[in-house]
């Protein structure tokens, strides 16, 4: 599971959102995309911050929607048992 970040004000926000709810349902992983080796997520999501992909995959962007993202956890979380 990956966020994509320009600031730490960025993820913070979201982080705290996601992890109040599902902090022991997923591992997030913190991508700043203002780094040097990230500049291809930084072509692709400069104006999308925040960005999160779930197992690999795009998910949502802008702003955390808790219900898309609880609806495609439980899914995964039903297809690994």
């Amino acid at each position: 599971n990956i966020f994509f970040a320009k600031n730490q004000l960025s993820f913070l926000n979201a982080f705290y959102v996601l992890t109040y709810f599902f902090l022991s349902q997923f591992i997030l992983q913190e991508v700043d995309i203002t780094l040097p080796e990230n500049s291809v997520w930084y072509n692709k999501y400069k104006y999308d911050i925040p960005v999160f992909h779930l197992n690999g995959k795009f998910l949502m962007k802008h702003q955390v929607d808790i219900q898309k993202f609880e609806d495609q956890l439980t899914k995964h979380n039903d297809g690994n048992h």
